[in-house]
């Protein structure tokens, strides 16, 4: 019985030893390492006409390094006419546009790409420019950031995009239900 207890008590020791977890968060810290969440590669469209505010964060090794951790596609249209044209023609995940270009046109974006994500890039990066962008469009980037301030803002923008997509299929079949 003695040893019974004592091999018990030597298992049981490292248990006791240790803290106690609280937080929901606390658990996985203490488990090991932080987990990483990545979504899918996404399909980007930016457009970004010449003195655009988009396009210094096109060129920003921030950006560059944050689209090729994230292995995204982003494809950069210069015209408002091309921009039309491939949107008619190609399916997008996000569009990129200078807030001050989302503002100008939205619905006409939004409506020539059927489930595409529009996301504006805010060059004044005042709190209340950022806060007054993602109310509207659900999601806004920070046209000066790190990589991985990117990185979670196209993921926040791609579970958008990835929500509607679900929800559109929910009512066609909802539809196709009622007929």
């Amino acid at each position: 019985m003695r040893r019974l207890l004592g091999m018990l008590l030597l298992v049981a020791a490292p248990f006791y030893s240790t803290h106690r977890a609280r937080a929901c968060g606390d658990k996985l810290l203490i488990l090991g390492r932080p987990l990483h969440f990545r979504s899918r590669p996404a399909s980007i469209l930016a457009y970004a006409p010449p003195g655009s505010a988009l396009e210094p964060m096109l060129a920003s090794q921030q950006w560059t390094t944050a689209i090729a951790k994230g292995r995204h596609r982003v494809r950069v249209i210069l015209t408002p006419e091309r921009l039309f044209q491939v949107l008619k023609a190609e399916r997008f995940d996000l569009i990129l546009v200078a807030w001050a270009e989302a503002t100008e046109s939205p619905a006409r974006v939004a409506g020539t790409s059927f489930p595409a994500v529009v996301v504006p890039v805010v060059a004044n990066v005042s709190r209340e420019n950022f806060r007054n962008a993602e109310k509207q469009y659900g999601v806004a980037i920070k046209s000066t950031g790190k990589s991985g301030e990117y990185l979670s803002e196209i993921d926040r923008a791609v579970g958008l995009h990835d929500l509607r997509m679900e929800a559109a299929a929910r009512g066609k079949k909802n539809q196709n239900r009622g007929s």
